[in-house]
């Protein structure tokens, strides 16, 4: 088939415009490695703080009172419920997906949860 002639672009998707600026272009290029390594960086700038003595220590969290008078800490209350509610959101966004598929002919693109 060959190249296309019309396509002048060297993204599939450039919003930003980083095409017209090299140094722009190179990082988008190579804008899957943040992800990636990030949290390995983050870790490894935590560790060399702590052999170095730097403490990064968080400050005191206050603690939420329920009506009941009941207190969820929050480093243990608000986490928890983000997790189970961004839990139970992506299993919705995986049934909706999956109605959807075989509706719009992509019968073979289902989520399987397990095998």
């Amino acid at each position: 088939l060959g190249a296309s002639q019309t396509a002048k672009s060297r993204f599939a998707f450039d919003p930003f415009g980083f095409e017209d600026n090299e140094a722009l272009a190179a990082i988008w290029e190579k804008a899957y490695l943040l992800p990636l390594f990030g949290p390995g960086l983050l870790a490894a700038a935590y560790l060399v703080g702590q052999l170095l003595g730097v403490s990064l220590s968080l400050p005191s969290l206050p603690e939420f009172t329920l009506p009941g008078g009941v207190e969820i800490p929050f480093m243990f209350g608000i986490p928890k419920l983000l997790g189970f509610l961004a839990g139970q959101g992506m299993k919705l966004t995986f049934d909706i997906w999956n109605f959807i598929c075989p509706l719009i002919g992509l019968g073979d693109a289902r989520l399987m949860y397990w095998k």
